[in-house]
């Protein structure tokens, strides 16, 4: 065979090779740009003023109820156990 036939060969494989992972891996990428996408989106959601203040007030409820050492991790006296 000719080398160039020989070379032609060899970039057509390469070519379809990497057309065949490409295709493959193509889905795979815009899975995982809308995941990173969703994920996204739900941060900022959650860091929005509205949010925070709705999560704020349920911490503060509870807090009044239950005392803030079970909130905060510390400064309180610890539960005795009978």
């Amino acid at each position: 065979m000719n080398n160039d036939i020989k070379a032609m060969t060899d970039g057509a494989a390469v070519v379809m090779g990497l057309g065949g992972f490409l295709g493959w891996m193509t889905p795979v990428v815009a899975l995982v740009g809308g995941i990173l996408t969703i994920v996204w989106m739900i941060i900022r959601i959650y860091e929005t003023e509205t949010v925070q203040k709705l999560f704020s007030r349920k911490k503060d409820d509870a807090e009044q109820e239950y005392g803030p050492t079970q909130f905060h991790g510390g400064g309180g006296q610890q539960p005795s156990v009978c």
